[in-house]
């Protein structure tokens, strides 16, 4: 009885160190597939005042369609998509991004008609699903978070 009582013990030990490989790393998560915006929400604080905006609305459609290819070697493309607004524009833009070590945060470096640098915070990664938020101060009185959302396929 006590050796049964022994390898049990030892086989709930062992089987409890096991690594879980179920749960794919966030860089997986982006890498797997393209992502395009599906919407993108502003909410500024001013004097205690909040106003949001639907900021996605407002996109013209050439824009909607646009669409982000993260790659293994963190080149990152931003890409036009069927409809572009104008076509003295290239078809697609490459840039970099990554990730911070605890993978909470993403920092992208877009080169388009000038250097753009996003700082964001992984609010969600899903495989479908890429919620991302940034917070910046705007005036000494003004907050802004901005939340863009963007779906894979």
């Amino acid at each position: 009885m006590k050796t049964c009582y022994l390898l049990l013990l030892a086989t709930v030990a062992l089987g409890s160190c096991k690594k879980d490989d179920s749960a794919p790393l966030r860089t997986e998560l982006l890498i797997a597939k393209s992502w395009r915006m599906s919407a993108d929400v502003t909410t500024d604080v001013a004097s205690g005042k909040t106003t949001t905006t639907d900021v996605y609305a407002r996109l013209p459609t050439c824009k909607q369609d646009d669409f982000l290819v993260f790659n293994a070697d963190n080149s990152l493309i931003t890409d036009e998509g069927l409809t572009k607004c104008s076509t003295t524009l290239p078809q697609a833009l490459t840039g970099t991004w990554s990730l911070n070590d605890d993978q909470t945060k993403l920092t992208s470096h877009a080169v388009s008609y000038s250097s753009f640098i996003l700082l964001a915070d992984v609010v969600e990664l899903s495989p479908t699903t890429l919620r991302l938020r940034t917070t910046t101060s705007i005036y000494p009185d003004i907050t802004r978070t901005e939340e863009f959302t963007y779906t894979a396929f």
